[in-house]
């Protein structure tokens, strides 16, 4: 069985079309702060769609309204996985903690050593 047999796609605004639980939830939402987006790179600002990394005023709106709902989403040892901005670790670490009591939430770092990566272990 070849993996389009085994993968279903969904389309809707983050969790909802979601029919049951699952067991990873892996994101890539939008993190930049609508403050951050005119001094970005032009290959990125000019050749994005701006919905696609303008999170709000925070730049956590996306991801907190995720992790609001994810807890209902995510099959007990699951795991949650979303990319995040440099300056965002601490702060959508302590939501996680907030949101999924008695799992391990953690910020990985990427190879420059920035925080990029919220790591939720239910």
């Amino acid at each position: 069985m070849g993996v389009g047999e085994r993968i279903r796609f969904l389309q809707g605004d983050l969790l909802d079309p979601l029919p049951e639980p699952v067991d990873i939830i892996a994101a890539n939402l939008p993190y930049v702060k609508t403050a951050d987006w005119e001094a970005l790179p032009p290959e990125i600002r000019e050749h994005e769609p701006r919905a696609a990394l303008d999170a709000g005023p925070t730049g956590t709106e996306v991801i907190e309204r995720l992790l609001h709902t994810a807890s209902r989403y995510l099959r007990p040892r699951g795991a949650l996985l979303a990319e995040i901005g440099w300056d965002e670790g601490e702060r959508v670490r302590e939501i996680a903690h907030e949101c999924f009591p008695g799992a391990h939430a953690a910020v990985r770092k990427d190879f420059a050593g920035l925080d990029r990566l919220l790591v939720v272990e239910s």
